[in-house]
């Protein structure tokens, strides 16, 4: 990470919570919640974090700091990250629930980070022209998203998106 290393500081996006301290400190996202399903398996018994920045207690006049416990949670959501610009069309995936395999289709809820959300499969994609929907899997119709660069229906999550995005929230992030 950039700015010497230091987590929430403003570098590169390296997970779920850097991307939250950013568009905290702009004012756009003030609840953790907003990336977190009550029914997410891998939630059950944590405490869920109540803000996303914290006054330095040595320094309370100095910047805001990503509170801790935003990193220490698994998130109910993957999100796109470097869309190019105007480029993209308002059917490009932007967030979705974890879980989701280039197959199409979701893991089933295990209770791991690694797992899907929802036990019987299936989860919410949010597009960047503000829909969100539900599937079960992404095969109906011959696919149930666009593919970027051809405009074919696809059910492979990757070819929707943009070159240059990346995701990050997975076990791995992945950059297409």
């Amino acid at each position: 990470m950039h700015d010497a290393g230091r987590a929430g500081t403003g570098g590169s996006i390296e997970d779920v919570a850097d991307w939250m301290y950013r568009a905290a400190r702009r004012g756009l996202l003030l609840d953790p919640g907003l990336l977190l399903l009550a029914e997410d398996p891998a939630l059950i018994g944590r405490l869920w974090p109540e803000q996303i920045l914290l006054e330095d207690e040595r320094d309370p006049e100095g910047p805001l700091r990503l509170n801790p416990a935003v990193r220490a949670i698994p998130y109910s959501f993957v999100i796109v990250s470097h869309l190019p610009g105007m480029s993209a069309p308002g059917g490009t995936p932007i967030v979705w629930t974890r879980g989701l395999e280039r197959s199409g289709e979701w893991r089933t809820a295990d209770g791991t980070e690694s797992g899907g959300v929802f036990a019987e499969g299936g989860g919410w994609i949010g597009f960047l022209d503000g829909r969100v929907e539900y599937f079960r899997n992404l095969h109906e119709n011959g696919g149930q998203l666009r593919s970027f660069r051809t405009g074919a229906r696809t059910a492979d999550i990757w070819q929707a998106l943009p070159p240059g995005t990346r995701v990050i929230g997975q076990e791995v992030e992945l950059r297409r």
